[in-house]
């Protein structure tokens, strides 16, 4: 469906994104058989796992299926209805001035989702040593750790799908989006992204091939793309006077500010997990910062969140690599 709406969209920008998002997919659909299987569950626990999955999408798939083929009848018994719910309308219908709010409340929702997979890596070890402590459902395997990247997995690919589904419908069949979904749209959809697809989708996409990381490399990463990302944006916008080179709107000030961040968010993840590593973990927190902010003050025909993602993340995992080989 990516591959169609390359060939068939009139904007350049959203053919570009749309390349870009199914190579984002491809990276992490071929990397995700190796993220459970690699964690030493049994065959009854890797059944177990893609089982689950597999009911999981199964659910979602079905949920939209229904919500499409309901719109679509509506539409076509009442054509009306269709150009009524055009997506020029409802661009026209857009409150305006209050961009700096939405992209603040983008930013939250990132830390947010950043935040998650540690509460839910904690919740999966503790239920796993609480089986251990029980002798229960040990026949399959699955540690922790594995329980852990695979909920985590679910979320990630889940809303990555859904938020890519939307997309798809909102630049080529804007009728066909219920209005919970009309209603998120509208206080959640920057200008930049109203020809193209939301940055929220590589966001989330990207982290897919870092579950196989270890998991400082994988929180680093993470926490840069969010947190480190989150405060150059919020202080450039409220202290930035100096604008970088070419025209661009972002500050030097929110550049720093984000490179500064980012360097504790990472020293604070590796002293966490390791905290005997102070050399390296303070390595790590500058080699990640500097490479952070250089890619948001050189890049910019490719999203943040494909750079602070995929390459980053790819960068931190070698780093890390190197400094505990």
């Amino acid at each position: 469906m990516l591959a169609w709406h390359a060939r068939a969209s009139d904007v350049i920008e959203s053919r570009r994104d749309a390349v870009l998002l199914a190579m984002g997919f491809a990276v992490s659909a071929i990397t995700t058989p190796f993220i459970l299987k690699l964690g030493g569950t049994t065959d009854a626990g890797e059944d177990l796992l893609y089982n689950i999955g597999t009911i999981f999408f199964g659910a979602v798939l079905a949920t939209l299926l229904i919500i499409v083929g309901r719109n679509h009848h509506i539409c076509k018994k009442k054509p009306e209805q269709k150009e009524r719910l055009s997506y020029e309308a409802f661009l026209a219908s857009l409150p305006t001035g209050d961009e700096k709010r939405r992209d603040n409340s983008r930013k939250i929702l990132h830390c947010v989702i950043s935040v998650a997979p540690l509460v839910v890596y904690a919740i999966c070890l503790n239920a796993d040593a609480y089986f251990k402590s029980m002798g229960i459902m040990q026949e399959f395997g699955v540690t922790g750790i594995v329980a852990g990247r695979g909920v985590n997995l679910l979320i990630y690919w889940g809303f990555s799908y859904m938020a890519t589904m939307e997309d798809l419908a909102r630049l080529n069949a804007f009728h066909l989006i219920p209005g919970w979904g009309r209603r998120w749209l509208r206080t959640s959809i920057e200008a930049k992204e109203h020809r193209t697809f939301t940055a929220a989708v590589p966001f989330l996409i990207g982290h897919v091939p870092l579950l196989l990381a270890p998991l400082p490399a994988f929180f680093s990463t993470s926490f840069v793309a969010s947190i480190g990302d989150a405060a150059g944006s919020v202080f450039g916008k409220r202290f930035g006077k100096h604008k970088l080179p070419g025209g661009r709107k972002k500050s030097w000030e929110g550049l720093v500010a984000g490179m500064l961040v980012s360097f504790i968010a990472v020293l604070v993840v590796n002293l966490s997990f390791e905290p005997a590593s102070v050399i390296q973990a303070i390595i790590m927190a500058a080699a990640i910062a500097g490479i952070a902010g250089l890619f948001d003050a050189t890049v910019t025909r490719v999203d943040d969140n494909y750079m602070n993602t995929f390459v980053l993340g790819a960068i931190a995992w070698v780093l890390y690599l190197l400094l505990h080989a």
